[in-house]
């Protein structure tokens, strides 16, 4: 098939990780694989990795990383959206990761504008009720979600028959001696270990409670993931 993946992209985030594994399993597939990814973020938290784009690969349109609680047309209007890459001879599947990010209201005029453009999915990434009025006002064929407990969620937005379960894809679980893993990191045998990891605005309130379980628990380590140097300086 002729499919187009609209998404975050090349991005430390979960969208744009959900988005390249799906990718990467429609490619190896042998579906023509057509990425429509941000020109820019729109929040300044989003880091994009330190590697070229792939030729498939377009970038032209705004991302909006909490477009789901926006509720101000006038701003969600404001973001930019190149449709061009959309029309032509038009696509026999569009999947659009967590469209709130996107610049729906343009999206569903581009795609009107296309004529026949195939089947029309959204993967749902949010935790919470979504609140852009935008949701609602696109026929999607389909919508995934990741667990069942996401389902009431999007009631009355998308017909519950449309919407499925398809869990987010994941590495399988390995077992290994947890004796040498800490021998190899250089941690005891004999303390408990917190681990943290992921984009947080500031590890202050990690360190607190850690802190505050030290003084419960005895030995304890935290072993936090650094994003950047500048945040390993600071920690």
């Amino acid at each position: 098939m002729k499919i187009a993946l609209i998404s975050s992209w090349n991005a430390c985030c979960g969208v744009s990780t959900h988005a390249e594994l799906v990718a990467e399993a429609l490619q190896r597939s042998g579906h023509k694989l057509t990425i429509i990814a941000p020109k820019s973020y729109e929040d300044d938290n989003t880091k994009l990795i330190h590697a070229p784009d792939q030729p498939n690969v377009t970038r032209c349109y705004s991302f909006l990383r909490y477009g789901d609680r926006a509720t101000d047309t006038r701003l969600l209007d404001s973001l930019y959206l190149d449709a061009d890459p959309l029309l032509g001879d038009g696509f026999d599947l569009v999947i659009v990761e967590k469209p709130t990010s996107t610049p729906l209201g343009r999206l569903a005029e581009a795609l009107r504008r296309t004529g026949d453009t195939g089947r029309l999915v959204a993967i749902l990434h949010e935790g919470t009720a979504p609140l852009n009025p935008y949701l609602g006002r696109l026929d999607w064929d389909a919508a995934a979600i990741f667990d069942e407990r996401y389902r009431p969620l999007f009631k009355g937005i998308i017909p519950g028959h449309r919407v499925h379960v398809v869990p987010f894809p994941c590495h399988p679980v390995e077992r290994r001696d947890q004796g040498q893993a800490r021998e190899r990191l250089g941690l005891p045998r004999d303390a408990e270990v917190v681990f943290s990891y992921g984009s947080l605005r500031g590890y202050s309130p990690v360190i607190d409670a850690v802190t505050r379980l030290r003084k419960e628990r005895g030995r304890l380590i935290l072993l936090l993931m650094a994003g950047d140097p500048r945040t390993y300086t600071q920690l």
